[in-house]
């Protein structure tokens, strides 16, 4: 039950960034016909881990109680989920780059890693 429970977490992450990219789009298109430049990627990924930070926090407080029991390695959500994530969303934003769409900078390996940590991070220390 708790690797299902897991499962579904790692999930809901991958659709919420899904999600989370498509609102992001639509912001970039409307700032890019105001005529606004795009964020330095590092400025970027920073603020991908300070969002992922503070919807990982709002996590918590909504389900205080972790998904999973802890694994014998503590913290090991904090390299492993980043990673996944950073994968999936660099494979997104690859697909929609091939299909001749403009991406924001969470549709790449360093964007949606570090919003996943951001929010990992923040639930490991929330939660007991």
């Amino acid at each position: 039950m708790e690797i299902l429970g897991g499962i579904l977490w790692l999930l809901v992450q991958v659709v919420g960034e899904f999600v989370l990219e498509a609102g992001l789009e639509i912001a970039f298109e409307v700032l890019k016909e105001a005529g606004r430049e795009e964020l330095p990627a590092l400025a970027s990924t920073a603020g991908y881990v300070i969002l992922g930070a503070a919807l990982g926090g709002i996590s918590a407080w909504l389900l205080p109680r972790r998904l999973l029991r802890p694994f014998p390695i503590p913290g090991l959500s904090m390299m492993l989920v980043p990673v996944i994530i950073g994968c999936a969303m660099e494979a997104w934003g690859s697909y929609r780059r091939a299909a001749g769409c403009e991406t924001t900078s969470l549709a790449t390996w360093y964007g949606g890693g570090g919003f996943a940590f951001g929010l990992a991070c923040a639930r490991y220390l929330a939660l007991p």
